[in-house]
């Protein structure tokens, strides 16, 4: 069995240029959103849309770290998924008060060759957007 060692290495790694309103069209469905990133680093990946283009397939471990800001008192979702992969676990918070809410992402994905990553949001309750503040996105090739 191969190992780590044996494979090509992969990761990419952005940041938020700055605060993004991400519109909600329809409230409790799934919205695919585009980010503008400065991308700070990668290595077998790309940027697609603001979210990682995976160009070697494996076990990739990713990581978002981000503010949320708005549509007071509604729950919001937030998941990655892929065209082949799929939409992926999400993560749910309430914007109590419209406020600044610190939230971490974490999955571990296996991914095939050229898989364009994209980033989902889901306001479940109304179709009010949503900020994202600021953030920083990870992937990282484990095998």
């Amino acid at each position: 069995m191969a190992n780590q060692f044996e494979q090509q290495l992969g990761y990419y790694q952005a940041i938020l240029e700055e605060g993004q309103e991400l519109e909600i069209d329809t409230s409790d469905t799934w919205t695919s959103v585009e980010l503008s990133v400065t991308t700070l680093d990668t290595y077998n990946t790309q940027t697609y849309r603001g979210a990682p283009k995976i160009l070697v397939k494996g076990l990739w471990k990713f990581d978002m770290s981000f503010t949320m800001q708005g549509a007071t008192n509604n729950d919001l979702g937030f998941r990655i998924g892929g065209a082949t992969i799929g939409q992926q676990a999400y993560l749910t918070w309430n914007g109590r008060g419209g406020n600044n809410w610190s939230l971490n992402y974490s999955a571990l994905i296996n991914v095939p060759e050229n898989e364009n990553m994209s980033y989902y949001v889901n306001n479940f309750d109304a179709d009010n957007n949503m900020t994202m503040k600021s953030g920083i996105f990870t992937a990282i090739r484990l095998y």
